[in-house]
């Protein structure tokens, strides 16, 4: 294959999986993020979004994440994993500042859920001054370790799920309300909620032990298990 041949297909494959919105959103198809990245601004995500063990993706202040169903996808509310979520094996950070929140949400004005949240398997996630909005649960931490500060998790199914024998979760200075569940702790899980309002969730502000037989099947998202991912670090228990 000749070298002009051969940019003829990269910039079809580019020009399908990259679209400039008239408004100045940038919409991206269903992305695995393959080098460490930092990303500023209004994006809008077709799929879900991928960060794979020893990558770093930091979203700054002031950013909007819109998530959109793939065509097909998330019409079925019961079926766990059939809308577009954050799959954290690497790391997340979330660089918001007072005033200038990150917010991630779904554009999907039909109904109330339209994303299914950030996941986090074998990886990290420090969030910082984020708005967390629309999704099934907002962050589900299945391994890993997670910190939350200053953010507000509001209007999604579950606010938060921490479940597994090897994760944490520190919430600081953070509010969980106007979910129907609000913190849901698996049995082996580690918490801590220093100065936070976890309050005003319609079914339950907190669930341990038993309880969880309350919370619906479709909160604990499915997603694609990578048996090489492995948890580095804990940056809960970090300076940052």
């Amino acid at each position: 294959m000749d070298s002009i041949k051969f940019q003829r297909i990269l910039f079809l494959i580019a020009a399908t999986m990259l679209i400039v919105m008239g408004n100045g959103t940038l919409a991206l198809s269903a992305e695995t993020i393959t080098a460490d990245a930092t990303w500023q601004g209004s994006r809008e995500i077709v799929g879900d979004l991928i960060i794979p063990e020893g990558i770093t993706l930091t979203i700054s202040g002031g950013s909007s994440i819109v998530f959109q169903p793939e065509p097909g996808n998330g019409k079925s509310p019961g079926t766990p994993g059939s809308l577009p979520k954050i799959l954290v094996h690497g790391h997340l950070e979330l660089e918001g500042d007072e005033g200038n929140p990150v917010t991630i949400s779904s554009g999907d004005d039909k109904k109330k859920i339209g994303w299914a949240g950030i996941v986090v398997d074998d990886g990290n996630a420090w969030l910082r001054e984020a708005r967390i909005n629309n999704a099934r649960t907002g962050v589900y931490v299945k391994q890993g370790w997670v910190k939350l500060k200053q953010s507000i998790i509001k209007g999604n199914n579950c606010g938060v799920i921490i479940e597994g024998d090897s994760c944490g979760i520190k919430v600081e200075m953070s509010t969980i309300t106007g979910n129907d569940f609000g913190l849901i702790i698996g049995s082996d899980a580690v918490v801590t909620t220093p100065e936070s309002k976890i309050e005003g969730n319609s079914q339950k502000d907190i669930i341990t032990g038993s309880e969880q037989l309350m919370v619906p099947d479709s909160c604990r998202i499915a997603m694609v298990q990578d048996a090489a991912s492995k948890i580095k670090e804990n940056p809960v228990q970090g300076t940052k």
